[in-house]
């Protein structure tokens, strides 16, 4: 849905999707839940790697750990009793420029999680909570990193290098135990701030989220100043040895081709459904240029003003070479006719409706949609079905003809560089 989310610029109150700011200055979301009686209540923020620097690398990934512990209204522990006692739980997701601080809750307990939220952004972020808590939750995620977690990391600092986009959603192992407290406060009291934020509401009331947003404390600062990402291509390689290789090849387009470029790697398949089924069965394009020496897939990363689009492949070791060789040669003549473009509309809009069935999921994209002036509509059909064929073969012309990232990790035997693609 982020890649569906990205196209249009404008910022009305669409279908279904209610937007307002606050006597504070935070917008406030809301939407109708798909699951009557279930709630999402969160906070989005403008809070991510993008915005972090060479010197507090992994700082945006040590406060969404730390969510939850004391702040000043609760202790950790009394957050947790609170929360519990709700029939509710806190979650923190997001991407490399957004943070989704929410819970789910009943609608009966909406009030009652509420209030702590409006605490949860008011961290302390106390240093004997940091050490005992926060920095062995760091070690212990870090450290058990996939390849094509690993791969993903690789081709956006392929992409945009080590700065905004390029900033890792994990802290290098040089900066664990390095996030002080003040640290973290001035990143997030830079970030977390009214104009930067937003409250999301799904089967909650407009009024109560008008009653909670003039009740969060944010300051009214700007903070953190919004720089546009640059693209410039290139690899980045991480030989790990073992039996298996995870290589990921992808190139830009801007968010108003975003949809486009969905439609396009939709229409050439998505790799196979079922595991250890026959590769080549029902996997497309794609999966079928890589037939038997890998499971290959489609890939996109859509940001507010740039989107990464493309494929990926895993592979043995030995057979490596040959299956990047193929996902290069059919991503650079990548085309698709008038039926698969239909079929590739309908299953966009069926994934779209999917999404937007799970309160969770339609807070985060109404959210992010609403901070980064992309179109909120929850119902995405209309859109999806505007989409010419001109504008998918016009993405297609920047598979073939723009400059590619590549990102590989795991054993680089016979993988190839990528100027010899």
């Amino acid at each position: 849905m982020a890649a569906v989310a990205a196209a249009k610029p404008a910022l009305p109150a669409a279908e279904g999707v209610k937007v307002s700011t606050s006597e504070n200055g935070v917008l406030i979301v809301s939407a109708e839940s798909p699951v009557p009686g279930l709630c999402t209540l969160g906070v989005m923020s403008k809070m991510g790697p993008r915005f972090e620097s060479y010197d507090n690398a992994g700082v945006s990934q040590m406060v969404r750990l730390s969510a939850g512990l004391a702040n000043k209204e609760f202790s950790f522990f009394g957050m947790t009793k609170y929360i519990q006692q709700a029939g509710s739980f806190l979650e923190v997701d997001g991407n490399r420029e957004m943070t989704f601080f929410h819970a789910n809750v009943l609608e009966k307990n909406v009030s009652e999680v509420g209030d702590i939220l409006a605490a949860l952004i008011t961290p302390h972020f106390y240093p004997w909570e940091l050490g005992d808590i926060s920095v062995p939750r760091m070690k212990a995620l870090n450290s058990g990193l996939s390849q094509c977690t690993l791969a993903a990391e690789l081709l956006h600092r392929a992409a945009y290098r080590d700065a905004g986009l390029g900033m890792s959603q994990y802290a290098p192992n040089y900066m664990i135990g390095q996030h002080h407290h003040y640290m973290l406060q001035d990143f997030f009291s830079s970030t977390v701030t009214a104009p930067r934020a937003a409250l999301v509401g799904v089967g909650v009331d407009p009024m109560h989220l008008t009653r909670l947003a003039s009740a969060i404390q944010l300051s009214s600062e700007k903070g953190a100043a919004d720089v546009k990402a640059k693209y410039f291509g290139g690899e980045q390689r991480m030989d790990l040895g073992g039996g298996s290789t995870s290589v990921m090849l992808a190139a830009e387009v801007t968010p108003k081709e975003a949809r486009a470029a969905e439609l396009l790697l939709t229409a050439m398949g998505n790799g196979p459904s079922i595991t250890f089924s026959n590769k080549t069965a029902g996997g497309g394009k794609i999966q079928a240029a890589v037939g038997e020496l890998g499971v290959a897939q489609k890939l996109s990363f859509s940001y507010s003003d740039s989107c990464l689009v493309g494929a990926s492949v895993k592979a043995s070791g030995k057979d490596a070479g040959k299956a990047v060789q193929a996902l290069a040669k059919v991503l650079r003549s990548a085309a698709v006719t008038e039926q698969e473009l239909t079929g590739a509309k309908k299953a966009l809009i069926m994934s779209s409706e999917q999404c937007a069935s799970n309160p969770a999921i339609l807070g985060s994209f109404i959210g992010a949609a609403a901070l980064s002036g992309g179109n909120i509509s929850v119902n995405q059909a209309a859109a999806i079905n505007s989409v010419t064929m001109g504008d998918v073969q016009a993405v297609a012309k920047k598979l073939a003809s723009g400059k590619l990232s590549m990102s590989a990790v795991g054993n680089l035997s016979t993988v190839p560089y990528l100027d010899t693609l």
